[in-house]
């Protein structure tokens, strides 16, 4: 099936589409309907999202809190449906469209940022998701390091093995656990008329400070995040206040 037909599976007729060549996983496009309203149009990726269609139940009971909530000027995108699913199967793929969210500033505000996704795990606070994760151990840090540990036996091991170490005493099985985002990098609020969260593949359960802290490490550093001289990487700190009064 082509592009024009799989949007048609969710009632609309396209006009024009576009590839959006920014994301590395999904594979995407900018459609527009016949009445003028834009939608992306993608496919998930199942190398890597192993469970598409519990991240798109995931995905409808965010919306549903959303929706039955005052969330101010924080939104989700709305995603339309095909056969009473906010998905549908063709070629061997898993599509799904949703609204189009439009950035209207160029500046890096942390302060919605922060807002965003602070709303983000306030809202979805006692929604009871798939149980079947997203992604198996996406946050975990031993995980990682196995894995890293099959690769080298630099020196920085016996750090990583401490730091390891240390995450596990202060990140215990008695810390609260919530949903929430999973990926919070400031590309991933769109701020227009509204605040709108995207990218929402990896909602899970897990701890508000994994949001907090992808946030800060991937926003308010005085660096690019892929900086891998560690000896510059500091944190600029208004940014850090700015996010931190919005969260």
């Amino acid at each position: 099936m082509n592009i024009s037909e799989i949007a048609e599976l969710f009632g609309i007729k396209i006009t024009s589409a576009e590839k959006i060549k920014s994301g590395h996983i999904n594979q995407t496009c900018l459609v527009t309907a016949d009445n003028g309203e834009r939608y992306i149009l993608q496919s998930i990726n199942s190398q890597v999202f192993r469970r598409p269609e519990t991240i798109m139940a995931n995905i409808a009971l965010a919306e549903k809190a959303f929706s039955v909530s005052e969330t101010g000027m924080v939104k989700l995108p709305h995603y339309l449906t095909a056969d009473d699913k906010n998905y549908a199967a063709a070629d061997g793929k898993i599509w799904r469209i949703y609204s189009f969210a439009e950035s209207k500033s160029n500046e890096k505000n942390l302060y919605f940022t922060g807002l965003s996704f602070g709303t983000f795990i306030r809202l979805m606070s006692g929604v009871k998701l798939a149980e079947e994760p997203a992604i198996d151990n996406f946050h975990s840090y031993r995980t990682y390091l196995a894995r890293l540990e099959k690769m080298t036996d630099s020196v920085e091991m016996v750090r990583y093995r401490k730091l390891g170490n240390l995450l596990e005493s202060v990140f215990t099985d008695n810390a609260c656990r919530r949903v929430i985002h999973g990926d919070a990098k400031t590309a991933n609020v769109i701020i227009g008329d509204y605040c709108t969260i995207i990218d929402l593949d990896t909602i899970m359960p897990g701890l508000s400070l994994y949001d907090f802290g992808d946030s800060i490490r991937s926003s308010a550093v005085t660096v690019d995040e892929t900086e891998k001289d560690l000896s510059i990487v500091d944190i600029d700190m208004e940014l850090y206040e700015n996010y931190t009064k919005g969260f």
